[in-house]
C-alpha cells in the first residue's frame, strides 16, 4: 500500500484522463481541419489560410534542420498519405506514433500495475531519445543524400 489517501489518488487519476481527453478532443480537429496540398503547402481550414511552408534555419539559412517538414509529414500522417509523409520528414512517423502511444497509455495507466517498465523514467527517457535520435538520423542522411 501507498499509504496515502485513495480518493485524493483516484481524484488525480480522472484529472489525469481528463486531461488526455481534453488533448485529444482539441488536437484530433485540428489535425482533421488541416489539409495538404499538391505543393508543399499546408493548408487551414478549407484551403483559406495557409500556414508557414518553410522554417527559419531553411528561410534564412537555406539549410535544413532536423524538423523541416515534421508539421506536413504530421498532417499527411492524419490523412492517410504515408508516401507523401515520408518525403516531407520520415521523423514524423516516430513523433506520431509515439505521441499515440503517449496518450493510449495516459488512459491505461492506472490499470497498468505500478511495477511495470513503462512507469518508470528510464523507459521514457530511452523513448524520448530514440525519437530525437531518428530526427537527426533521418536529417543527416538527407543532407549527405543531397551534398552526393
Amino acid at each position: 500500500m501507498s499509504g496515502g489517501n485513495p480518493y485524493q489518488e483516484k481524484k488525480a487519476t480522472s484529472v489525469n484522463i481528463g486531461a488526455v481527453f481534453v488533448c485529444v478532443g482539441l488536437l484530433v480537429p485540428f489535425l482533421l481541419s488541416v489539409k495538404p496540398n499538391d505543393d508543399e503547402s499546408v493548408y487551414l481550414l478549407g484551403g483559406d489560410v495557409r500556414l508557414p511552408g518553410k522554417c527559419y534555419s531553411r528561410g534564412y539559412f537555406d539549410v535544413d534542420c532536423p524538423g523541416c517538414g515534421l508539421t506536413r509529414s504530421i498532417v499527411c500522417i492524419s490523412h492517410g498519405q504515408w508516401n507523401r509523409a515520408a518525403g516531407f520528414n520520415i521523423g514524423g512517423f516516430a513523433i506520431y506514433f509515439g505521441a499515440v502511444f503517449f496518450l493510449v497509455y495516459s488512459v491505461c495507466a492506472p490499470w497498468i500495475s505500478p511495477c511495470h517498465l513503462m512507469h518508470g523514467r528510464r523507459f521514457w527517457t530511452i523513448l524520448i531519445w530514440v525519437m530525437l535520435g531518428l530526427l537527426i538520423g533521418q536529417w543527416l542522411v538527407r543532407s549527405f543524400a543531397i551534398v552526393v
